[in-house]
């Protein structure tokens, strides 16, 4: 059994902040992707941004209202 809505009195906080990020790339401002001396001569680099426990719980939440939804599967 899963929880209908995360919260963290329920452990959910604890157990899943931080365990979701948003990995992007981003190009060097002083290069413009051609390699310099700022970006070690790589051109870009990859920054991660965790996704917010808000965000956490509307996913949760999105996904429990579509699974509640939907018909179940007969074994």
């Amino acid at each position: 059994m899963v929880p209908i809505r995360l919260t963290a009195e329920n452990g959910a906080k604890a157990a899943l902040l931080g365990e979701f990020n948003l990995e992007y790339t981003l190009t060097c401002h002083e290069c413009f992707g051609e390699g310099g001396d700022d970006c070690s001569g790589e051109g870009a680099w990859i920054n991660t941004i965790p996704i917010d426990w808000t965000t956490i719980k509307e996913i949760w939440a999105k996904g429990v209202e579509y699974f509640t939804a939907a018909p179940q599967e007969v074994k």
